[in-house]
């Protein structure tokens, strides 16, 4: 368990402001968003999981509260994906 779930957060945001002109650079700063990412949600279920305090149906409750907001979050990104791409920079041929 990786209590510090702050710091793949730093990494995360660190990676976001620098920007890389090499494709194998952007490819290896994806690499590690991904694994930020991954990092974070997976601490994140298991700290709901193994709360101590928290009774079943509490932790039940919190699973299914994260899991929604994640498909949320997931929808959102997918619609400011395409906005962007389709009105912000569209295609000038």
């Amino acid at each position: 368990m990786f209590y510090s779930i702050w710091l793949l957060e730093v990494i995360f945001v660190n990676n976001g402001v620098v920007i890389f002109d090499n494709p194998y650079f952007m490819i290896g700063s994806l690499f590690l968003v991904g694994i930020c990412g991954g990092g974070c949600y997976v601490n994140v279920m298991y700290c709901i999981i193994s709360h101590p305090r928290l009774a079943f149906y509490e932790r039940e409750l919190a699973v299914n509260i994260c899991t929604i907001f994640d498909d949320i979050c997931i929808i959102f990104a997918s619609i400011t994906a395409l906005l962007m791409s389709n009105v912000i920079f569209p295609n000038k041929h």
